[in-house]
């Protein structure tokens, strides 16, 4: 089986309550979905693994803090041992599988394994029983030489650093799981398991059975027959919040396909590709030939979160004030305070949601 079929960033879509084992097959073959966020991603990581090998700033404050983070890490033992992006193997749970891990730390004396991934999206991620964290550890127990006990595993993250310990015991258990999870994907014997996480980087989404059946059933069954969203009764509206993201992305993915197809040559009836409207843009020259030139630069402050890593926490917060954000519509188990009719909220439009 070839190893790209499941790695350790996509176990989560075929262990755990909800699985989709479906989605490692419906993805096989299917080019990587690109954004900016995956680009920068992939240029801060780049930039990660450079500035923990040479000990050179990266001037990137996400590196900057993550790299930190993990040289602390390492100052709480005696003699550590710090592995940076290190390929371990995930033969004996997955056929021909491996990851590789941001970094890891060994503390000799205590015998602990940390295993730290470093995230750079706005989704938070949390390091309690992460199932790529849990294969990163297992392959570390099969792939190197190392006496450990406990293992803690970390997620960095912007805003998000947080970490979560599991014995050995446990991790057995779980490559167990991953052992019959996987051979339910490998063999398309599993099930379908459309859910806002399942789907939200799923290349196979806009082409899914069953998140285009769950989409028509949650939107009226009917495309012709929408009901008015002032006519629905609550629990359509609740059913309709509850999947709102679901919904989103299956659109955006059926978009996306429909665009791809144009783009090919093999449009969908009634579809064609189009040039987007194009704008000017300074090219390479531009600001070394205006630099002799004041007015064509304008002057502003850096970001908040820059100013805290330059200057102290205490003169800063004098100089910033927390402005109330736009009021968000969560489910009741949201672990957030509900907000009072008579408090003064913006209120998102239709076209800004």
């Amino acid at each position: 089986m070839a190893h790209s079929l499941i790695s350790p960033s996509n176990l989560f879509r075929i262990v755990g309550d909800t699985p989709c084992h479906k989605s490692v097959r419906a993805q096989e073959g299917l080019p990587e979905q690109s954004s900016p966020a995956a680009s920068a991603g992939t240029r801060l990581h780049a930039m990660a693994e450079d500035a923990m090998n040479t000990g050179v700033p990266s001037g990137e404050p996400v590196v900057e803090e993550y790299c930190a983070y993990v040289r602390e890490l390492a100052r709480q033992d005696y003699e550590p041992i710090i592995l940076v992006e290190k390929r371990v193997s995930l033969e004996e749970w997955i056929p021909g599988g491996f990851g590789t891990v941001d970094a890891l730390v060994y503390h000799p004396s205590s015998r602990t394994l940390h295993i730290i991934d470093l995230k750079t999206g706005n989704h938070p991620v949390s390091a309690t029983n992460n199932p790529q964290l849990m294969a990163y550890a297992l392959g570390a127990l099969d792939s190197l030489n190392l006496r450990v006990i406990n293992f803690v595993l970390h997620i960095a993250q912007p805003n998000n650093y947080n970490s979560w310990t599991v014995s050995k015991e446990d991790l057995y258990d779980f490559g167990e799981e991953v052992i019959a999870a996987t051979y339910l994907a490998l063999e398309d014997e599993g099930v379908y398991g459309p859910t806002d996480n399942n789907c939200r980087y799923c290349k196979a989404a806009g082409t899914c059975p069953a998140l285009h059946q769950m989409t028509v059933a949650t939107v009226g069954g009917d495309f012709e027959q929408l009901p008015v969203p002032d006519a629905m009764t609550d629990t359509q509206i609740l059913t309709v919040v509850e999947n709102k993201q679901l919904i989103e992305k299956w659109l955006g993915s059926v978009y996306s396909l429909a665009l791809g197809r144009a783009l090919a040559d093999t449009p969908v009836a009634g579809t064609k590709a189009i040039a987007g409207r194009s704008r000017r843009v300074w090219n390479d020259d531009a600001e070394a030939k205006l630099a002799h030139i004041p007015e064509a630069f304008e002057k502003k402050l850096i970001g908040i979160t820059a100013a805290d890593k330059l200057l102290s926490k205490e003169f800063v917060n004098g100089l910033t004030v927390k402005k109330s954000g736009s009021a968000q519509l969560v489910l009741d188990s949201h672990k957030s305070p509900a907000i009072s009719h008579g408090d003064d909220f913006a209120v998102l439009t239709e076209k800004e949601i």
